[in-house]
């Protein structure tokens, strides 16, 4: 083994170190040459006899990643080094190939992005053309447009970013519907990945039939779709025909994730199991997300998120005791379940990247509810405390809840004993820290309805903004409790922008705005590249990537395979 920088490799051996595809400063590194421009990444005017099929790609042997060209950087010295002392690991991380390298030391010109697997190198990307992805994508149109209807701001200027999306050049096969995968499958859009979301024919995606607005469901445009399914490609494909079964193994030869949420067998008795995909692609990603997982008494029950949320315990322990068992007010375990995937996608890819191995990820949404409530399941495996309703209180601390005021509610979360003290003293109420019943943390617990009753007395004379405006400068956690447009209004949600305009793809035409994601990148936001796509609209493009002819397209088309 040999020590670079504070990593171990094994003898002979150092990874690339850098991110996928690099930046504008790095392209002027390498001569100014784009990516376009660049015979590695042609699409489909590249020569054929270059790409190999899906069966010749399965008889190549996996080969480990290539040595790092050049050999390793020079070490920084002289009066550079005198300037790095208290940062020396950030700075030897730039030295070997990061943001802000010097000029001598950067990556080499030649080296392999994340999805460009080296071991692999026909068929990894059948015909692909070059198109930009991620920030690269979006229309100008998207900038700078005015406030809509409803009164959520969506104005703010988003600036191109320096360095390429952090999943280009990766290609997803999203087979997901409804919200779990289709929400995975967003995650990895936002961040640059090509995402097809392959459809049965005529009908698509269920979410594309549900939503608030009849209209859209009408055009098989949803609500429900087009809050998850922005910056993908929609494709076509009949798995239960033989030309469908083998558009799909032409798309999975060339993939590097495929993500499905089907009930644990569906895709194996479709003639695509986790044998056989790897069988066409040794390096696939193949990632099953469903209700309870691949395994278990309970692995072909059918699951939604109600049903997630009553097995997880979650409906148990929300609301009071009056109340509960009361369902979260959204798609919880939706969301969580389609985190979990996408950060083992994520994860697994890092890997693919490092060696060429692929990977088989089951994910349930049952053990990722569990695993998100946290300290609620902690308590009553490590304490032996039964999690009980608790309405809008907090456990471990009082006074930290809802509160009522002049004219709503205010959340407080007076923790500490400090922030306890400093809030008597902000409510005037001196009385309350040198009561016996509230002087300790677990006093104040013991009597917490008795201690909400005196704050009240005080908190009801103002208002809850006028009360956020008294407490913020103190150090007490506190806030007005909102409702979802006054939150997509609010300033902190407008400054970072979250929310994105672009044209709707329905018929009536007009805009709509999505959310984007809660991560920023180099100090830039994420947005969507391109509308939510109508069903099939980029079939004939992605078959024509993958060499089928418009002749071939045709006769599929008349078997009903697309």
């Amino acid at each position: 083994m040999r020590r670079d920088g504070q990593r171990l490799y094994p003898a002979g051996h150092r990874p690339s170190l850098h991110r996928a595809g690099g930046g504008h400063r790095h392209r002027a590194q390498r001569g100014g040459r784009r990516r376009s421009d660049d015979p590695r990444r042609r699409g489909a005017g590249e020569n054929p006899a270059r790409r190999g099929s899906a069966a010749d790609a399965c008889r190549l042997g996996r080969k480990g990643p290539a040595p790092r060209r050049g050999g390793p950087p020079p070490a920084c010295g002289g009066g550079r080094g005198d300037r790095l002392r208290g940062v020396a690991r950030r700075a030897r991380a730039r030295c070997l190939g990061g943001r802000g390298a010097h000029p001598h030391t950067a990556r080499p010109a030649r080296r392999r992005a994340l999805g460009q697997r080296a071991d692999l190198p026909v068929h990894g990307r059948p015909c692909r053309r070059a198109r930009p992805r991620g920030h690269a994508r979006r229309r100008a149109d998207l900038r700078d447009r005015p406030g809509q209807s409803g009164g959520i701001p969506v104005n703010v200027p988003v600036a191109e970013p320096a360095g390429s999306p952090l999943l280009e050049n990766v290609r997803v096969l999203d087979l997901t519907n409804v919200l779990s995968g289709p929400y995975a499958g967003y995650q990895l859009a936002l961040m640059g990945a090509d995402v097809l979301k392959l459809e049965v024919p005529e009908s698509g995606d269920l979410a594309r039939q549900l939503g608030a607005h009849p209209g859209l469901s009408g055009e098989h445009l949803g609500v429900s779709f087009l809050a998850q399914n922005a910056g993908k490609r929609s494709v076509t494909v009949n798995l239960k025909s033989a030309g469908g079964r083998e558009v799909f193994a032409r798309l999975v030869a060339g993939a590097d994730v495929l993500l499905e949420n089907f009930r644990p067998g569906v895709l194996e008795r479709l003639g695509f199991g986790r044998d056989r995909l790897h069988e066409i692609n040794p390096s696939l990603i193949y990632c099953a997300l469903s209700g309870f997982g691949a395994d278990g008494p309970m692995r072909e029950r059918p699951a939604y998120d109600q049903v997630i949320q009553g097995l997880s315990g979650i409906m148990s322990v929300t609301g009071s005791p009056r109340s509960a068992p009361l369902r979260v007010g959204y798609p919880v375990c939706d969301s969580v379940g389609g985190l979990a995937a996408a950060f083992a996608i994520a994860s697994a890819l890092v890997r693919q990247h490092r060696t060429g191995q692929g990977a088989y990820l089951d994910v349930s949404m049952l053990d990722a509810a569990l695993s998100g409530m946290g300290w609620v399941v902690s308590d009553y495996l490590v304490a032996g405390r039964e999690p009980l309703p608790m309405a809008n209180e907090n456990r471990t601390a009082a006074p930290s809840g809802t509160f009522d005021t002049a004219d709503g509610k205010l959340n407080i979360a007076a923790n500490k004993q400090q922030q306890f003290e400093v809030l008597c003293e902000v409510l005037g109420r001196h009385d309350l820290p040198a009561d016996p019943r509230f002087a300790t943390r677990e006093d104040r617990k013991t009597n917490r309805e008795a201690l909400r009753d005196e704050l009240e007395k005080t908190l009801r004379t103002r208002t809850a903004e006028e009360w956020d405006e008294i407490l913020l400068p103190t150090g007490v956690p506190a806030a007005p409790v909102l409702t979802v447009p006054q939150a997509l209004r609010s300033p902190q949600v407008t400054h970072r922008r979250l929310t994105h305009r672009m044209p709707s793809p329905a018929a009536s035409g007009g805009d709509l705005t999505l959310l984007g994601s809660p991560v920023h990148v180099d100090g830039e936001a994420l947005v969507p590249s391109s509308p939510p796509p109508r069903l099939g609209e980029h079939t004939d493009e992605v078959l024509r990537s993958v060499g089928y002819t418009a002749d071939d397209i045709v006769a599929l088309r008349a078997e009903g395979a697309v």
